[in-house]
């Protein structure tokens, strides 16, 4: 599952251990958590891993914590990266425009990057009332996750 047009992507993999191991070895490659560990609550250490890998690749993270399970975390995850594809499906615009970053205001969007995201969040009928002019794309990406709430998303033939 990518995320729109940032360039990252969620998969989960059903591979055996040489070519997990393969797979591991290439750079650009982060394994969170086993995927037979999927249920398993996150430690205070994993909190503080995931935590500093999502926001190194602009997705919001300060939500997560020991009384989340990975399924949980991935599902939110899932649930941001949905949002970012409808983003770039409908205007071709990254979730967090070039020059910007997680801890950016509506107020700091130009007018254009505002209007496209009201856009999306208002026909995926998300409650956004509460936000307002100094609300970070960071806590407004994070909640975003809720317009799937109740509904399957599907992974690598995984129900997050």
């Amino acid at each position: 599952m990518d995320y729109g047009s940032m360039p990252v992507a969620l998969s989960i993999v059903d591979a055996t251990n040489e070519q997990h191991q393969a797979l591991l070895g290439n750079p650009d490659i982060i394994d969170l958590v086993d995927n037979a560990e999927i249920d398993r609550f996150l430690t205070e250490a994993e909190v503080g891993e995931a935590h500093d890998i999502f926001e190194y690749l602009n997705i919001p993270g300060q939500w997560i914590g020991t009384g989340n399970t990975w399924r949980e975390v991935l599902r939110t995850v899932a649930g941001v990266f949905l949002f970012a594809q409808r983003m770039n499906g409908k205007y071709g615009a990254p979730v967090v425009p070039d020059g910007y970053t997680l801890d950016s205001t509506w107020a700091d969007l130009p007018v254009e990057a505002q209007q496209q995201l009201l856009d999306v969040v208002s026909k995926l009928r998300v409650d956004y009332m509460g936000a307002g002019p100094e609300t970070t794309l960071r806590s407004t990406h994070a909640w975003l996750a809720a317009a799937w709430e109740g509904k399957p998303i599907m992974l690598g033939g995984v129900v997050l």
